[in-house]
């Protein structure tokens, strides 16, 4: 029962699904908060991450445990596991978007603990598996969650173009109009005041 279950997490959240969760998340993000920059960027993290695990596993050409261990057949090299580095970015890069959408620090706080603990499960069943060394799966979610992290400093996607432009007029407003407004409580524009004056002196 556990190493069905095991098997159907690991299946669902392979390189390939992860990709093909990615799509589906950013549409469902996009849908929400109508920015091109969220389907972009939580796609963007899952291939650059999944880019970069493939090129350090043929840099590094780390052997999996032993055949006699796994439960399942793999058959690429073992350091990082793929698993997870795409199980982070896609979380990390999810959590992201929707803290983005989120003002109370508590709900934060709850978002991330579901992105790291999706990350620790997927991690937790390719080592129940026996296809990965401990070390595969930590660099791996390193990978994946660095990544993700390092994309929202460089798109932002937690702001909306509209929120951002609102904000900044709203601040230009602001520092425009903040002196006269003062001034107008006190005695009226700039302008009627001086017509006042000159009509008293004539």
């Amino acid at each position: 029962m556990i190493t069905a279950w095991a098997v159907a997490v690991t299946e669902a959240f392979s390189p390939a699904g992860t990709i093909l969760l990615a799509l589906a998340t950013g549409l469902v993000l996009w849908w929400a908060r109508r920015s091109w920059r969220v389907p972009v960027y939580v796609f963007g993290s899952v291939a650059l991450a999944a880019g970069i695990t493939y090129l350090l596993k043929f840099v590094f050409e780390r052997q999996r445990p032993p055949a006699i261990d796994r439960l399942v057949f793999e058959a690429d090299y073992s350091f990082p596991s793929g698993h997870a580095t795409g199980t982070a970015a896609l979380a990390c890069a999810a959590a992201v978007v929707v803290c983005g959408m989120l003002r109370r620090p508590v709900s934060m706080a709850l978002v991330w603990a579901a992105a790291l603990g999706l990350s620790v499960l997927v991690a937790a069943t390719r080592l129940y598996l026996g296809v990965h060394w401990f070390t595969d799966t930590a660099a791996g979610f390193c990978v994946g969650a660095g990544t993700a992290l390092v994309l929202s400093a460089l798109i932002d996607p937690g702001r909306a173009p509209g929120l951002v432009a609102a904000g900044g007029a709203a601040t230009r407003r602001s520092s425009e109009s903040g002196p006269h407004e003062g001034r107008s409580h006190e005695g009226g524009p700039p302008e009627a005041r001086s017509h006042g004056g000159g009509a008293s002196e004539g």
